[in-house]
């Protein structure tokens, strides 16, 4: 049996290995580190549930085509705001959710700094789960774990990326009055292989094993975002046009194929909370209220629970309410556009040693180049960086083939 036609139709995100009555199935890297379904042909007794739940999560079918309440907003405990990756509402919902005796499920990292899905109960637990990861999660049996705290009446807030959160539904089918779903503004995922060349890189380059990892550190600010690496006795600290992982990913070499054929890509969600990055809050009507360049969320309640929640955590937030122009982002409206260059990327991934590799793809090229460090300078001292993001839009749109 053939779960999907494409390997592009397939998010990786676990419902059918998950949901397979016999366990049949399991997650298989392929060449580019991304997990895909294989079914053991021999165990199989061709039920169909793994199709039907892989056709329900592409249908993308929501209950109703509601407009979100959009928000921007901050936590008022400017500790938990420095160490999130925007202005810390993740950390709100989430000791609420604690507090009432749930758990709440996010992408933290490992001992090898490779990123999967975990379970906490604690608020001690909970900084595992703060910050971005730049890197697809290994769901493993997370939706299992779900189902089961779900079924035993535990309220629960589970964090990912729209097409994880889809996929959860999928599995699950049908709603739980205790269960909170949280998707984050996703531009794609990029590959966990990719990742761990960067690690062995960076460590080699620097003799030394990392001891932590912030892929949002706001040394420089929240908008000039850098990703911070330490090795206990020195710091590795680089922005986004200067760091080799973070040049490849705006690159779009390497995100996962089913990215570039997103059905996420919309205002419209599949959860009851949608959080992101507030970019160009300066510019907004609201911005001299919130913004100080120490991060902002956006945050967009999508269904009566995502109200309810932003309800009970608004004794910890400042909140201001906004509206989808002053939120504008490009991947609103389209996915990430594929990269000309990535089959040559993944080609000459195989053929080359790796800090070759790494070293030739993890630089700006003449493009790039004029992108970051001429054109977004100038639109944003022209204050014109709204209207620059939908020419962009058109000329993306325009050029798109799903």
């Amino acid at each position: 049996m053939k779960i999907y036609k494409e390997s592009a139709n397939c998010y990786g995100c676990t419902a059918c290995m998950n949901a397979c009555p016999i366990c049949a199935i399991v997650m298989v890297e392929d060449d580019e580190g991304f997990l895909y379904p294989n079914i053991d042909e021999v165990k199989c007794v061709n039920c169909g549930i793994c199709k039907n739940i892989c056709k329900k999560h592409n249908d993308f079918c929501y209950e109703t085509k509601k407009e979100p309440s959009i928000y921007a907003a901050i936590n008022i405990n400017p500790e938990c705001r420095k160490n999130s990756s925007s202005g810390g509402l993740f950390s709100a919902m989430a000791e609420y959710v604690l507090n009432q005796k749930g758990t709440v499920y996010g992408a933290a990292f490992n001992e090898q700094f490779m990123v999967k899905h975990i379970k906490i109960s604690s608020k001690n637990e909970l900084n595992k789960l703060k910050g971005s990861k730049y890197v697809q999660s290994n769901m493993g049996t997370i939706f299992t774990d779900v189902k089961n705290d779900l079924t035993n009446g535990l309220m629960v807030l589970f964090s990912g990326t729209p097409c994880q959160v889809n996929g959860l539904k999928a599995y699950l089918n049908s709603p739980y009055d205790n269960l909170f779903l949280c998707d984050i503004v996703c531009h794609g995922v990029p590959s966990p292989l990719i990742w761990k060349d960067y690690i062995d890189y960076i460590s080699e380059k620097y003799g030394n094993k990392p001891i932590a990892i912030s892929f949002r550190d706001k040394k420089y600010g929240w908008r000039k975002q850098a990703i911070n690496i330490n090795f206990g006795r020195t710091n590795y600290i680089k922005t986004t046009t200067q760091d080799p992982f973070y040049i490849m990913y705006f690159a779009h070499y390497m995100l996962r194929p089913s990215c570039h054929n997103c059905n996420y890509a919309s205002y419209y969600r599949c959860s009851d909370i949608t959080l992101g990055d507030f970019w160009g809050i300066e510019k907004s009507k609201i911005g001299k209220q919130l913004d100080d360049d120490k991060g902002v969320s956006l945050v967009m309640a999508n269904t009566e629970k995502g109200n309810e929640l932003v309800a009970q955590i608004k004794k910890q937030i400042d909140i201001i309410e906004s509206n989808q122009d002053e939120c504008f982002q490009v991947i609103f409206k389209a996915p990430s556009k594929r990269s000309p260059l990535r089959d040559v990327f993944w080609k000459e991934h195989k053929e080359l040693k790796s800090n070759t590799f790494i070293n030739k793809y993890g630089k700006l090229n003449y493009k790039q180049f004029i992108i970051k460090k001429i054109i977004v300078p100038i639109t944003n001292i022209l204050g014109i960086n709204r209207i620059a993001q939908k020419i962009y839009f058109i000329y993306i749109n325009s050029n798109w083939k799903r």
